[in-house]
């Protein structure tokens, strides 16, 4: 099943595209961007578009990315070493993460941002990675941390 989603844009106060993502929660994600993203005190407006399908804001996020040349998107876009990232788009289910890693680095006081940029993936799926451990009894939550 797929859901109504939104792509949306950020733009700085000379209407340079700053990010292209897609979301199912857009209040939730800027939240996220909020506290983690490097661009956000840039931005100055935001546009966005709804979509019937998350597959299609997918595409039309890929397209984006690559066609509009956001400064801080990474997905899609080719790296100095000259590797391209392949875009976000889910095509099958995929195996869950082994938590461990997540675990490991939460554990050595490293912070979900930097674990995220260190396991090369998103701060939606460390929180998530997050979550589960706390669920399963394996790490305190963050705000009890330094109790």
């Amino acid at each position: 099943m797929s859901y109504p989603t939104v792509l949306y844009r950020f733009f700085d106060a000379e209407s340079k595209l700053l990010y292209v993502g897609i979301s199912r929660n857009p209040a939730g994600r800027f939240g996220d961007h909020k506290h983690t993203a490097p661009w956000w005190d840039e931005a100055t407006s935001c546009t966005w578009e709804r979509f019937a399908t998350e597959w299609e804001a997918a595409s039309a996020e890929r397209t984006a990315i690559i066609g509009e040349g956001p400064v801080y998107n990474r997905q899609g876009k080719q790296r100095p070493a000259g590797e391209v990232v392949a875009p976000r788009m889910k095509w099958t289910a995929t195996p869950q993460r082994d938590d461990s890693e997540v675990e490991r680095l939460f554990n050595e006081g490293r912070l979900p941002k930097e674990i995220a940029e260190q396991l090369s993936t998103s701060i939606r799926t460390i929180y998530r990675a997050l979550n589960r451990l706390v669920a399963a009894g394996k790490i305190r939550p963050l705000d009890e941390r330094s109790a």
